[in-house]
């Protein structure tokens, strides 16, 4: 049995927590706060429980917040054939309806991945959702032949691409800590803080998102009150 490390949290220690993760998994800085921008997030799987319990309390250490979790059936499936092995990840998993066995359903999607309660219930109770996204179209092929196999029904979609980006032209300047707090994830920012955020502007605060991932991270920042774009990347 091999155990995997989720990022609930960052917490306010953002760049000791940024450390943690590149020491135990060796991502650049930009996929480390990639990872801890879009929490939660799985840090490293395919680890014995001490190491992981070893990662998890460096995170809490930190103020930030971490689960161990048996490793995901999404493991099993990545056993790449002769002739698939460079294939990319740009498939998703749609239920289109759990079917009966609803509790079968749930716990086999909770296997997969870690995923909040109330999200959870909504894949299951409401008709066309996606379950999983940016996996191999092999990998896609057994998530729904195994839903199938407890009743419901799945289909294979292409993933939205993830090549949008989210820049602040003009931020609120009255609201200065709230915007940092969404964008750094920094409570209570100092005056240097707020002076570096400032001289960065026109500032690309999000890379690499789908378009609706974009779109609802400039509604969070236009509800206070900042001139916001969305932009495709090239």
């Amino acid at each position: 049995m091999t155990y995997r490390v989720v990022l609930l949290k960052c917490g306010p220690n953002i760049v000791q927590v940024i450390y943690v993760i590149r020491q135990a998994t060796n991502m650049s800085l930009y996929e480390a706060k990639m990872l801890i921008d879009n929490t939660p997030q799985v840090i490293k799987g395919q680890l014995p429980y001490d190491v992981a319990v070893n990662i998890k309390k460096e995170i809490e250490g930190n103020k930030g917040e971490a689960i161990i979790e048996e490793d995901s059936l999404l493991e099993a499936y990545n056993i790449p054939s002769t002739n698939d092995s460079d294939e990319p990840a740009e498939y998703s998993v749609i239920l289109v309806n759990a079917g009966k066995k609803v509790l079968e359903v749930k716990q086999f999607i909770r296997r997969l991945m870690y995923i909040a309660d109330d999200r959870l219930e909504i894949i299951v109770n409401k008709p066309n959702q996606r379950v999983i996204s940016y996996i191999k179209y092999y990998e896609a092929h057994c998530i729904v032949s195994d839903l199938k196999d407890l009743g419901a029904t799945a289909i294979i979609e292409k993933s939205e691409p993830r090549n949008y980006m989210v820049i602040i032209d003009k931020p609120n300047y009255s609201r200065l800590p709230e915007i940092i707090y969404i964008v750094d994830g920094k409570v209570n920012p100092d005056g240097l803080e707020i002076r570096d955020f400032v001289e960065c502007i026109p500032y690309t605060v999000r890379y690499n998102l789908t378009l609706s991932d974009a779109e609802e991270f400039a509604r969070k920042l236009k509800a206070l009150g900042c001139k916001v774009r969305v932009i495709q990347e090239h």
